[in-house]
């Protein structure tokens, strides 16, 4: 019976390992991983700025956990829509949004309102709003928040599963024996 139990938390272990990288990986690709990327092409690639406009808007709140998931926080948003025309005419249109205010500080009533978009000459679509305090302006700032912190985690993250698989795999050994 106890040769039993030891073989089923050997497992668990070796399952627990390969479920935290699973999460990791799950949580950075995707939509997060595109815009990481999209990002590194709008700091590094030749840019065209042009003028847009913010064409609709919507007021969200969103609750955020806080202190251990203790305490609940509110906190106000925006989704809006912007659009603009590229060089060669393309109307583009794009969903975005952040906490806080609209950008350049204006009100829902203000709708629609001019705005500059930047976006990479031989890919329109990535584009962003000019001058937005949440834009990455260098390739450092970028590299730092963007790649490093996520290494880091990711080092962290692989060190904890390491452990789990490890302990699972010689717990399973040493019962075999």
């Amino acid at each position: 019976m106890h040769d039993k139990s030891e073989k089923i938390d050997s497992i668990l272990n070796i399952l627990y390992g390969l479920a935290i990288l699973a999460i990791y990986f799950w949580l950075i690709s995707g939509p997060t991983l595109q815009g990481v990327i999209d990002e590194y092409l709008i700091i590094t690639q030749e840019k065209i700025t042009t003028k847009g406009q913010i064409i609709q808007a919507d007021e969200f709140e969103d609750e955020i956990e806080s202190n251990e998931s203790r305490t609940m926080e509110i906190v106000n948003g925006y989704s809006y829509t912007y659009s603009f025309l590229t060089s060669d005419g393309r109307k583009i249109e794009r969903l975005s949004g952040n906490y806080g205010e609209l950008p350049l500080d204006k009100n829902l009533k203000d709708i629609p309102y001019d705005v500059e978009i930047e976006y990479v000459s031989k890919s329109p679509e990535i584009n962003r709003i000019k001058g937005l305090w949440s834009n990455n302006t260098d390739l450092f700032q970028w590299f730092w928040q963007k790649v490093l912190f996520k290494f880091i985690v990711f080092i962290i993250c692989l060190v904890i599963s390491f452990l789990f698989i490890k302990g699972g795999v010689n717990s399973c050994l040493k019962s075999n024996n």
